[in-house]
């Protein structure tokens, strides 16, 4: 009877033995494969935020390019102003491309606000119902807001 009491104890502390291995193994693999989504998931994550940065460095390059070309465009202007005290019909035309054109990428409603006063001032400026001088400052003005505009995406932006 001692020995079968005995042998009953070894088989369950057999059994008890197995089940928390058992256990312990399907607990590790739960584990294991909780620790993987959750690293795919951070791998996505940063996937993601790369795809971001990339996609905001892009239209920052595009913003970039269009006030060169609108500041090349109305540094021409204000050249021809200068010298020849009158606006050349290439010029009006490139400002006219870049107002319908490039107006798009600048999203600045300052700068926006300002292209839009000189559209009108170099309307004027055909009737002699404006000076010289203003178109030049609004030029100015327009290059210095578009400047600030670069700096401060710049500085906000986290690239």
């Amino acid at each position: 009877m001692e020995t079968e009491k005995l042998e009953r104890k070894k088989l369950w502390i057999s059994l008890v033995s197995t089940i928390i291995a058992g256990l312990s193994v399907i607990s590790s693999v739960v584990i294991y494969i909780h620790g993987l989504d959750e690293s795919i998931e951070k791998e996505q994550a940063l996937i993601d935020q790369r795809s971001q940065v990339e996609y905001h460095r892009s239209l920052w390059d595009e913003r970039r390019e269009s006030y060169k070309l609108l500041a090349t465009i109305l540094g021409g202007i204000a050249a021809e102003i200068e010298i020849d005290k009158k606006i050349s019909s290439e010029s009006l035309k490139s400002f006219s491309k870049a107002y319908w054109g490039l107006l798009i990428m600048v999203e600045n409603e300052s700068v926006k606000s300002e292209l839009t006063k000189l559209k009108d001032d170099l309307r004027d400026l055909e009737q002699n119902r404006i000076s010289a001088n203003k178109i030049k400052l609004r030029i100015q003005r327009i290059i210095s807001l578009s400047k600030n505009h670069i700096d401060e995406v710049v500085d906000a932006s986290s690239f």
